[in-house]
């Protein structure tokens, strides 16, 4: 899966109006995201059992977690912004898994 200028998310940052997930990727999927927003989610990425995400130049605002990373998933962010998660930026569920940040 490939996006690019996408909006993903709620309607607000209220309990009733948040969405759950904003993307998730499971099963060795492979996902790609370029300037997209996630927002007002629970969580604004999942990925599990193998996925592999890449997120370049994306907004990650007022979600619980922005990306959580789980069961040997690899997700790499790059040139992305982060403002008002409600829990953490980055989270990862399950080791071994991998989370990288650059520039």
């Amino acid at each position: 899966v490939t996006m690019r200028l996408c909006a993903v998310g709620g309607v607000s940052d209220s309990l009733d109006t948040r969405a759950i997930l904003g993307l998730q990727a499971e099963e060795r999927a492979r996902v790609s995201a370029e300037k997209c927003v996630f927002e007002d989610t629970y969580s604004g990425v999942v990925a599990s059992d193998s996925a592999v995400g890449d997120f370049r130049e994306c907004i990650f605002r007022r979600n619980g977690v922005a990306v959580n990373v789980a069961e040997c998933s690899s997700v790499h962010v790059q040139d992305s912004h982060f403002s008002e998660q409600r829990v953490a930026n980055f989270a990862t569920m399950k080791p071994p898994d991998t989370v990288t940040s650059g520039s």
